[in-house]
This record gives C-alpha cells, structure tokens and sequence, in this order.
C-alpha cells in the first residue's frame, strides 16, 4: 500500500506542477492587466488636470480692455519726430486742432469710427499703415500711423500735408513705410504722447 501511494504521488507530480506554474502565469496577467488598468486611469487623470489648467489659464489671461486708446510717437536715434514736426510744422490752430483730434479719438472703441480715419493703399496697405485727416490753416493734414501690439495703443509715424493725389513732402508715403518696417524690427523706440487738452 505504501508503495502504490508513493507511485501514486508520483504521477500526480507533474499535474499538481503544471497547476502551480498556470496559478504563477494568471497572476503575473492579472497584475500586468491591473497595471494597464492603473495606467490608463492615471493618463485619463492627467489629462483631465491639463484641460482644467487650460481652462483655468484661459480665465486668467482674460484682462478687461483700456477704457482709452493710448498714442505713441515714432522716435528714431534718440529724436521724436512726431514732436518735432508738431513743434516746427503745426501753427498754434494746427497744434490745437492736433490735440483735439486725438482726445476724440482715444475715447472712440472702434477705429472704424474714428473721424478721417481709413487705411491706405499700395505699399503702405501691406505695412497695415492708416491716416486721419484733419484740416487747419486752410491745410489738409495727415497723421500716419500704424497699430501697436498691446489693444488700444495706436503709434504715430509720420505727419505731413496733402492736397489731391500729393503729399508734402513728396515721399511721405515711402517714409512711412520705412519708418513702420523700423519698428517690426525693434529698430526705432515709442515715447507716449501726453495729450495737451488732458493735462
């Protein structure tokens, strides 16, 4: 008898080996499917942050709009040229007329709305360069300018006359151009112009 129960414990060997090694394969799956499953919980997790963040981000950078438009004058190796021609070019009625212009302008939301405003055409048009009109003297004068990278900052690159299809001086326009050229390349500087009438 005892012989045939060690016989017999002898054969079931293997089966009971063949058991052990099938419980080890169905663990080590099941502990690399809950990994899986852990994994994929932690990514939808993280996912879910970043779109939080974003949206949290969004909220953040949302700054109210300036109540009022600021101006800046072109100034190039150390000199306003916007000043200087307001200084030299503009009678008192011009300088007076000038200052008014931009008081009623900076509190206007829309520049579609702006008095003598229009964008200009040709080589000035792909310089995003626009005008404003205003008449003194018997004259008619032109404000160039362009728009700044921060909302509501409007920089003022050159002033000159006009009458018909001419301008005074003659390459106003080409000015302009090379003046709005200067400042995308950081290579000209603003100076805020403080409006007389506000002071």
């Amino acid at each position: 008898m005892a012989r045939a129960a060690v016989q017999m414990a002898k054969l079931t060997l293997p089966s009971g080996a063949a058991a052990v090694k099938a419980w080890i394969r169905f663990s080590l799956l099941s502990r690399f499917i809950s990994s899986l499953q852990q994994l994929k919980i932690s990514h939808i997790k993280d996912r879910e942050a970043k779109r939080e963040i974003l949206r949290n981000h969004t909220n953040v950078i949302r700054f109210p709009s300036p109540l009022f438009w600021s101006f800046f004058d072109y100034v190039a190796n150390g000199h306003n040229l916007i000043e200087e021609w307001y200084q030299n070019d503009l009678s008192e009625e011009a300088q007076f007329t000038f200052d008014a212009l931009l008081k009623n302008q900076r509190r206007i939301e829309s520049v579609l709305n702006w008095t003598g405003f229009k964008y200009l055409k040709g080589k000035p048009k792909e310089e995003r360069i626009w005008q404003l009109d205003f008449i003194a003297d018997k004259r008619q004068y032109r404000l160039l300018g362009v728009f700044g990278e921060t909302r509501k900052n409007a920089v003022l690159i050159l002033g000159c006359y006009h009458k018909g299809d001419n301008y005074t001086p003659r390459d106003s326009l080409e000015m302009a151009c090379k003046r709005a050229k200067a400042l995308r390349e950081g290579k000209a500087e603003l100076h805020e112009r403080k409006i007389k009438s506000d002071s």
